[in-house]
Protein backbone atom coordinates (compact mmCIF):
# COMPACT_ATOMS: atom_id res chain seq x y z
CA UNK A 1 0.00 0.00 0.00
CA UNK A 2 1.48 3.32 -1.53
CA UNK A 3 -1.45 5.81 -1.02
CA UNK A 4 -1.66 6.42 -4.48
CA UNK A 5 -4.64 7.11 -6.27
CA UNK A 6 -6.07 4.82 -8.50
CA UNK A 7 -8.84 6.82 -10.40
CA UNK A 8 -10.66 9.87 -9.84
CA UNK A 9 -14.67 9.58 -10.40
CA UNK A 10 -15.97 12.47 -12.21
CA UNK A 11 -19.98 12.65 -12.71
CA UNK A 12 -20.90 14.95 -9.77
CA UNK A 13 -22.38 18.98 -10.31
CA UNK A 14 -21.55 20.38 -6.75
CA UNK A 15 -19.38 19.71 -3.68
CA UNK A 16 -19.36 15.80 -3.18
CA UNK A 17 -21.09 15.89 0.90
CA UNK A 18 -20.64 12.05 1.62
CA UNK A 19 -19.19 8.91 0.38
CA UNK A 20 -19.32 4.77 1.41
CA UNK A 21 -17.96 2.07 0.00
CA UNK A 22 -20.23 -1.25 -0.26
CA UNK A 23 -18.70 -4.35 2.34
CA UNK A 24 -17.97 -6.34 -0.90
CA UNK A 25 -15.41 -3.06 -1.84
CA UNK A 26 -16.61 -3.34 -5.74
CA UNK A 27 -19.40 -0.22 -5.13
CA UNK A 28 -19.48 2.93 -4.11
CA UNK A 29 -22.37 5.43 -3.31
CA UNK A 30 -21.28 9.02 -3.30
CA UNK A 31 -24.14 12.11 -2.62
CA UNK A 32 -23.63 15.96 -3.55
CA UNK A 33 -25.13 19.59 -3.10
CA UNK A 34 -26.43 18.68 -6.95
CA UNK A 35 -28.96 16.49 -4.96
CA UNK A 36 -27.95 13.47 -6.60
CA UNK A 37 -26.59 10.07 -5.59
CA UNK A 38 -24.43 7.86 -7.65
CA UNK A 39 -23.33 4.25 -7.37
CA UNK A 40 -20.15 3.83 -8.80
CA UNK A 41 -18.27 0.74 -10.19
CA UNK A 42 -14.77 0.68 -8.24
CA UNK A 43 -13.20 -1.26 -10.66
CA UNK A 44 -14.04 0.63 -14.17
CA UNK A 45 -14.58 4.26 -11.99
CA UNK A 46 -18.25 4.23 -14.37
CA UNK A 47 -21.53 5.28 -12.99
CA UNK A 48 -23.85 2.67 -12.65
CA UNK A 49 -26.57 4.78 -12.11
CA UNK A 50 -28.00 8.03 -10.48
CA UNK A 51 -30.71 7.86 -7.89
CA UNK A 52 -33.31 10.46 -7.78
CA UNK A 53 -35.78 11.68 -4.74
CA UNK A 54 -34.35 14.52 -2.88
CA UNK A 55 -34.74 18.08 -4.30
CA UNK A 56 -31.83 19.82 -2.27
CA UNK A 57 -28.77 19.38 -1.21
CA UNK A 58 -27.90 15.55 0.21
CA UNK A 59 -25.43 15.77 2.82
CA UNK A 60 -25.38 11.65 3.77
CA UNK A 61 -25.64 8.35 2.93
CA UNK A 62 -25.12 4.82 4.28
CA UNK A 63 -25.16 1.37 2.81
CA UNK A 64 -26.69 -1.65 4.60
CA UNK A 65 -24.02 -4.61 5.01
CA UNK A 66 -25.42 -6.80 2.42
CA UNK A 67 -25.33 -4.20 -0.44
CA UNK A 68 -29.24 -4.32 -1.07
CA UNK A 69 -29.98 -0.96 0.24
CA UNK A 70 -28.83 2.30 1.13
CA UNK A 71 -30.27 5.26 2.77
CA UNK A 72 -29.37 9.38 1.98
CA UNK A 73 -30.70 12.42 4.22
CA UNK A 74 -30.98 15.98 3.05
CA UNK A 75 -31.63 19.34 3.36
CA UNK A 76 -35.13 18.88 2.99
CA UNK A 77 -34.93 17.39 6.52
CA UNK A 78 -35.91 13.48 5.24
CA UNK A 79 -34.46 10.62 5.10
CA UNK A 80 -34.70 8.12 1.87
CA UNK A 81 -34.48 4.25 2.05
CA UNK A 82 -33.34 2.97 -1.60
CA UNK A 83 -33.70 -0.49 -3.17
CA UNK A 84 -29.69 -0.66 -4.69
CA UNK A 85 -31.01 -3.81 -7.25
CA UNK A 86 -33.51 -1.19 -9.51
CA UNK A 87 -32.75 2.02 -7.66
CA UNK A 88 -35.92 2.72 -6.71
CA UNK A 89 -37.23 4.63 -3.61
CA UNK A 90 -38.22 2.40 -1.05
CA UNK A 91 -39.91 5.00 1.21
CA UNK A 92 -39.39 8.42 3.16
CA UNK A 93 -38.44 8.77 6.99
CA UNK A 94 -40.42 11.79 8.20
CA UNK A 95 -39.22 12.91 11.80
CA UNK A 96 -36.29 15.80 12.03
CA UNK A 97 -37.07 19.83 11.90
CA UNK A 98 -33.65 20.46 10.64
CA UNK A 99 -31.30 19.54 7.80
CA UNK A 100 -29.86 15.41 8.36
CA UNK A 101 -26.18 15.60 8.99
CA UNK A 102 -25.28 12.06 8.97
CA UNK A 103 -26.96 8.69 8.82
CA UNK A 104 -25.95 5.05 9.79
CA UNK A 105 -27.57 1.63 9.36
CA UNK A 106 -26.66 -0.94 11.76
CA UNK A 107 -25.44 -4.10 10.65
CA UNK A 108 -28.53 -6.29 10.91
CA UNK A 109 -30.00 -3.70 8.73
CA UNK A 110 -33.43 -3.82 10.91
CA UNK A 111 -32.67 -0.05 11.91
CA UNK A 112 -30.62 3.49 11.47
CA UNK A 113 -29.87 6.53 13.75
CA UNK A 114 -29.73 9.98 12.32
CA UNK A 115 -28.82 13.29 13.20
CA UNK A 116 -29.93 16.42 12.46
CA UNK A 117 -29.30 20.93 13.10
CA UNK A 118 -32.73 20.09 15.27
CA UNK A 119 -30.24 18.56 17.60
CA UNK A 120 -31.87 15.21 17.31
CA UNK A 121 -30.89 11.94 16.95
CA UNK A 122 -33.32 9.14 15.91
CA UNK A 123 -33.51 5.44 15.94
CA UNK A 124 -35.36 4.47 13.06
CA UNK A 125 -36.75 0.83 12.45
CA UNK A 126 -36.25 0.14 8.58
CA UNK A 127 -39.08 -2.25 8.08
CA UNK A 128 -41.96 -0.09 8.37
CA UNK A 129 -39.85 3.07 8.43
CA UNK A 130 -41.48 4.61 11.91
CA UNK A 131 -38.95 6.38 14.17
CA UNK A 132 -38.63 4.19 17.36
CA UNK A 133 -37.24 6.61 19.61
CA UNK A 134 -35.22 9.70 19.96
CA UNK A 135 -32.04 10.42 21.75
CA UNK A 136 -31.83 13.81 23.55
CA UNK A 137 -28.53 15.19 24.99
CA UNK A 138 -27.23 17.66 22.65
CA UNK A 139 -28.26 21.56 22.78
CA UNK A 140 -26.87 22.54 19.53
CA UNK A 141 -26.71 20.75 16.11
CA UNK A 142 -25.52 16.83 15.98
CA UNK A 143 -23.12 16.37 12.98
CA UNK A 144 -22.37 12.66 13.13
CA UNK A 145 -22.80 9.28 14.36
CA UNK A 146 -21.59 6.17 14.82
CA UNK A 147 -23.20 2.40 15.84
CA UNK A 148 -21.21 -0.41 17.19
CA UNK A 149 -20.89 -3.55 15.27
CA UNK A 150 -23.26 -5.61 17.81
CA UNK A 151 -26.14 -2.94 17.86
CA UNK A 152 -25.75 -1.98 21.55
CA UNK A 153 -24.30 1.33 21.62
CA UNK A 154 -23.98 4.72 19.26
CA UNK A 155 -22.36 7.65 19.46
CA UNK A 156 -22.83 11.00 18.26
CA UNK A 157 -20.81 14.15 17.71
CA UNK A 158 -21.81 17.84 18.00
CA UNK A 159 -21.25 21.81 17.55
CA UNK A 160 -21.15 21.21 21.32
CA UNK A 161 -17.13 20.11 20.79
CA UNK A 162 -18.78 16.46 22.60
CA UNK A 163 -19.67 13.19 21.26
CA UNK A 164 -21.67 11.10 23.70
CA UNK A 165 -22.36 7.19 23.89
CA UNK A 166 -26.01 6.20 24.06
CA UNK A 167 -26.65 2.66 25.21
CA UNK A 168 -29.66 1.62 22.19
CA UNK A 169 -31.61 -0.67 24.72
CA UNK A 170 -33.00 2.28 26.62
CA UNK A 171 -31.73 5.62 24.78
CA UNK A 172 -29.97 6.56 27.75
CA UNK A 173 -26.12 8.07 27.61
CA UNK A 174 -24.01 6.71 29.18
CA UNK A 175 -21.74 8.26 31.44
Amino acid sequence: FNGEEIRTLIGHFGRVNCCTVFCDGTRAISVSDDWSQKVWDLFTGNEVYSLGGHCVPVLCCAVYANGTRAISGSDDNTLRVWNLFNGEEIRTLIGHFGRVNCCTVFCDGTRAISVSDDWSQKVWDLFTGNEVYSLGGHCVPVLCCAVYANGTRAISGSDDNTLRVWNLFNGEEIR
